[in-house]
């Protein structure tokens, strides 16, 4: 794995698909930013970073997984009332895939991290660096390799991503016009990003006051050395103080020694390092939000629908509930129909892309694992 770096065309963003109709009628007016797709999902000056949270608010993302121990991170950010982002690499789901998932599927992994409370996002199928033109060439076959970097991904993704909240995140932060361009005219055009962080992304300076990028904790490619988990968790904490708000970058595969649960001893990893900061974050008063909850992003994507009434059943002239006759025995059918022991099944959650066209039938995308 090479350092995040940003470059090319940071200050676009992809946006849901839209029929032509649907943008003029749905046209901001003249001197307002970008155009909208139902008033919702827009084109958007400037990249997605964390500049419009509050002080002291975190949002935690975390690339390039699934890995090992991404299911007991799910549980335990639930455990500490924190909704992440999981930015997602569809070859985690191939055989050797290289990033630590022990041949989980992708329903048994998105099941969980959604009914976590967590976000699902586009980090695409082999994590090449979009703008690299060995792996993109100029012309009709590179840019066709562009959109299916997002499409094999999205293919897997897209039925547990909830209200059509599509995120993406291009590997290590390197975007251009000509992605932009490409992508903007296929499917894919659907998601909102490219989105950046505020934190994790470089390491610097000394273990006291330095920052860190946690996958060069654990690999030293910068030439700061091996860290352990508190001393890189030390820099993360450094970071956030001199930034004071921030998406965090972070990264759920295998990058370090997984086993490793001595925070102070030898090569670190990132699951038990984030067990280590969250405690100390939220002693210092910082608070967490979903990356969909960020400001400047949460004002580009659908809004989430308000659930349902609820219904209160018959009541008499006054207003009171009364008693339904007929629930009693519904309720007796339902428990002497079935076993006492049988458990429901629980389907994926299926969403309709909000802005596709009336007419058109949905597009499938052949999965194919690609490994670095």
């Amino acid at each position: 794995m090479a350092p995040h770096a940003w470059s090319g065309l940071g200050a676009l963003a992809l946006v849901a698909a839209c029929s032509g109709a649907e943008l003029a009628a749905s046209a901001p007016p003249p001197g307002a930013e970008g155009t909208t797709c139902r008033g919702t999902q827009a084109l958007s000056a400037t990249s997605f970073t964390g500049a419009s949270l509050a002080a002291k608010e975190i949002a935690l993302t975390f690339d390039d997984g699934p890995g090992s121990r991404t299911l007991e991170l799910s549980a335990y950010l639930k455990a500490q009332g924190i909704r992440a982002a999981f930015f997602v690499n569809g070859h985690c789901f191939g055989q050797g895939n290289g990033c630590g998932n022990p041949g989980l599927s992708p329903a048994q992994v998105f099941t969980q991290l959604v009914a976590d409370g967590h976000i699902l996002a586009n980090h695409t199928q082999s994590h090449r660096d979009l703008t690299n033109a060995g792996y993109f060439p100029s012309g009709a076959s590179g840019d066709a390799a562009i959109v299916a970097a997002l499409a094999d991904t999205d293919a897997i993704l897209a039925p547990y991503v909830e209200h059509s909240r599509f995120l993406f995140r291009p590997p290590y932060g390197a975007w251009s016009a000509r992605d932009y361009s490409v992508l903007h005219a296929s499917a894919m055009d659907k998601y909102i990003g490219p989105v950046r962080w505020d934190v994790g992304g470089a390491m610097t300076g000394s273990d006291a006051t330095g920052f860190a990028a946690d996958w060069d904790c654990w690999q030293n490619q910068s030439g700061f050395g091996v860290k352990t988990t508190a001393k890189c968790a030390g820099r993360y904490l450094n970071e956030i103080h001199a930034v004071g708000r921030a998406i965090t970058l972070m990264h759920d595969s295998d990058n370090g020694n997984m086993a490793n649960h001595d925070v102070n001893v030898g090569k670190g990893n990132t699951i038990d390092m984030v067990k280590r900061l969250v405690p100390q974050l939220k002693a210092e008063g910082y608070t967490f939000v979903r990356l969909d909850e960020v400001p400047s992003i949460a004002a580009a994507l659908p809004p989430i629908p308000p659930p349902p009434p609820v219904d209160a059943g018959p009541a008499d002239a006054d207003g009171k509930p009364v008693p339904d006759s007929g629930a009693q025995s519904s309720s007796s059918s339902s428990s002497s129909g079935g076993s006492s022991g049988s458990v429901p099944r629980v389907e994926p959650p299926r969403t309709l892309d909000p802005c596709a066209s009336a007419d058109s039938a949905p597009q499938e995308y052949p999965y194919s694992a690609q490994v670095h």
